[in-house]
C-alpha cells in the first residue's frame, strides 16, 4: 500500500511544481483535506497549550506544497485565458 494513498502518481518530494503537473486541482485540494484531517498531523504540544501550531512542521510543509501546487495550476489556468 502507497505511503499516501490519496496522491497514487507519488509526492516528488513534495515539490510544488510537479505536484501541480502530476495531480488536477481536485486530487490536490483532497490530498490537503486528507493530510490535516490525520490525527498524526496534529500537534501535541498544541493540545497541552505550549504551542500556538495546530499541525505538526511535516504537515505544515505538506500543506504549503499543496497549496502552492495548486496555485500554479490556477495561474496557469489564468494565463491560458
Amino acid at each position: 500500500m502507497a505511503k499516501y494513498p490519496y496522491l497514487p502518481r507519488g509526492t516528488f518530494g513534495w515539490d510544488a511544481t510537479r505536484l501541480a503537473d502530476a495531480y488536477t486541482t481536485a486530487e490536490l485540494v483532497a490530498a490537503t483535506q486528507a493530510i490535516l484531517a490525520d490525527p498524526d498531523s496534529l500537534n501535541p504540544a498544541h493540545a497541552t497549550g505550549k504551542s500556538i501550531w495546530l499541525y505538526t512542521k511535516a504537515a505544515m510543509r505538506k500543506d504549503d506544497a499543496l497549496t502552492w501546487a495548486i496555485y500554479y495550476q490556477a495561474q496557469r489556468k489564468h494565463k491560458e485565458e
